[in-house]
């Protein structure tokens, strides 16, 4: 039974929770608005912060002996800098049973919320039939030579090519692409609304973008290649957490099915097994490595070297 009578009437006298969410604004609000609807005796305290910012307010208020969130989810790499630091505590959610074992921490800490699709799209007006992507290596055509646009920290894309592509082929694929006079500025929704605006063909993009993107009208559409890449946004839970409780509730509530469904229908990419998503079963996901954070300078510094982007 994932949420227990007793849980709920713990959480129930606590009466709070605190969340601290990299997700936006419009989806965090109709995901408060289903808990609060389920929940009605309990207040969402919601904090949104960008990655970096979460992983600086978090240590600054760990440093100053205040412990004011419940529940957190960001970006993988960014989550992975907290764990580290010790800030998380371990539940393993029942809802858990229905994740992959690549989807979560081994020990409890984190597990997959949903997931930031990496695969290629592309402006429908601007490229024929005949010159859509059908494979990684596409991208290497002459065609696109100065056209591809990418975000200028696609760190963890950058690292799984080798390991899934293998070393060699991975990084001469690479290597090729730096070739390619690529396009590089700061954030998926801007990349992706320049090229719906005709600025790009072609784009390394969130999955879920160009689905609302196209929900919408726009000239927008992924490319189905042979594998994306699925950068993890795990959800934890303090642990000095101050209503341990409704942290409990809200995570168990975020996982369930019907939440799931919900993301779903907000456009977004979930790894829970009896739920389903955009992505063709014939298109393999793979999910990144959040413990190459550790390898981040390193990481940094191959990318920006290889594909040629001078800071």
């Amino acid at each position: 039974q994932a949420v227990s009578p007793e849980l709920v009437e713990k959480a129930k006298k606590e009466g709070v929770v605190s969340w601290y969410t990299s997700m936006n604004i419009p989806d965090s609000t109709v995901v408060i608005a289903a808990f609060k609807k389920k929940y009605p005796f309990i207040e969402v305290q919601r904090i949104r912060l960008g990655g970096g910012q979460m992983v600086q307010r978090l240590l600054a208020e760990r440093a100053a002996g205040r412990d004011t969130f419940d529940v957190t989810n960001t970006t993988g790499f960014n989550l992975y800098v907290v764990f580290k630091k010790g800030l998380l505590a371990k539940y393993v959610s029942p809802e858990l049973k229905y994740f992959s074992k690549d989807s979560r921490d081994p020990g409890g800490r984190w597990s997959a919320l949903y997931v930031n699709t990496i695969g290629i799209g592309f402006n429908t007006a601007l490229v024929p039939p005949e010159h859509r992507p059908k494979k990684w290596e596409d991208l290497l055509h002459p065609r696109w030579k100065g056209k591809i646009a990418i975000d200028d920290e696609e760190y963890s894309w950058f690292d799984m090519i080798p390991r899934i592509m293998g070393q060699e082929k991975g990084k001469n694929f690479l290597t090729a692409l730096g070739k390619q006079q690529l396009n590089f500025r700061d954030g998926h929704t801007l990349i992706a609304q320049l090229t719906v605006a005709g600025e790009f063909p072609v784009f390394l993009c969130f999955v879920h973008q160009v689905e609302r993107f196209k929900s919408h009208g726009a000239p927008i559409e992924w490319a189905r290649t042979p594998f994306v890449v699925n950068m993890l946004n795990p959800v934890a839970i303090s642990a000095r957490s101050p209503h341990p409780n409704a942290a409990r509730l809200l995570v168990n509530f975020l996982q369930s099915k019907e939440t799931q469904q919900l993301l779903v229908k907000l456009g977004r990419v979930v790894l829970r097994n009896d739920v389903k998503t955009a992505l063709p079963k014939r298109v393999r996901m793979v999910q990144q490595d959040i413990t190459a954070a550790d390898r981040i300078v390193e990481i940094r510094k191959a990318f920006n070297k290889t594909l040629q982007l001078s800071r």
